[in-house]
């Protein structure tokens, strides 16, 4: 009916975005943003989520057994290859290690620095004139092969004694506590998911309720 009746209906066929193609899952050792994986494999970020529903946030954790993620067969083959390179490259981004200096005395020393996390629409001058150094500099000492930057990007940032941090106005609030009410069908996993906590985390915050026996109307904490 629904075939044959669908204009009377206002229904429209519409095409899909991903076409049938050959798919293959890659499990990865470690825990690995999708950024990091676009930018390895020139590989749309929107496709690799399109793909990988299950990942919420544009990040694969690590985890036991380790986390898949479903692509097509020839991109597969290449990551695979490449699957140090990914780490590699997770760990430059996202978490830069200081780098050692040895002084004439051959005591090892480290330059004082701080780490910055890229904000939206931050750029490399804009971080630069901050702190008072060059973008060049900054990208010399984060091994950067492009001036382009990530949301939550890492990056070191040698400074001078000179240098001082602007005042920063610190106000101290109390987080509000949060509940949810059980709804028909619900279980704590699918709560967690929910408000963006990990089951543990809610069993944590709710010792006294036994995960096996919700009952509908139940309140739960939830922050």
């Amino acid at each position: 009916y629904v075939m044959e009746y669908h204009k009377e209906h206002n229904l429209e066929a519409v095409q899909p975005k991903t076409h049938r193609v050959l798919l293959d899952t890659l499990c990865l050792k470690k825990s690995v943003h999708m950024a990091t994986i676009s930018r390895l494999m020139n590989w749309d970020i929107e496709t690799i989520k399109e793909y990988n529903p299950i990942y919420k946030r544009e990040y694969i954790p690590k985890a036991t057994p380790n986390s898949c993620i479903l692509m097509p067969v020839e991109m597969s083959s290449r990551l695979a290859g490449l699957e140090d390179s990914l780490y590699s490259l997770e760990q430059s981004i996202y978490h830069p290690k200081p780098i050692v200096d040895t002084s004439k005395n051959n005591t090892a020393s480290v330059k004082p620095f701080l780490i910055h996390s890229v904000k939206s629409r931050e750029t490399l001058t804009a971080i630069a004139n901050k702190y008072g150094t060059k973008a060049d500099s900054i990208s010399s000492w984060n091994n950067l092969n492009t001036p382009n930057l990530l949301i939550g990007q890492k990056l070191k940032v040698y400074i001078s004694k000179s240098y001082k941090p602007a005042e920063v106005q610190t106000t101290t609030t109390t987080r509000k506590k949060k509940y949810h009410y059980v709804k028909s069908g619900q279980n704590l996993t699918i709560i967690a998911k929910r408000y963006g906590i990990s089951l543990r985390r809610i069993k944590s915050l709710n010792p006294r309720v036994n995960p096996n026996k919700l009952m509908i109307g139940q309140k739960l904490r939830v922050r």
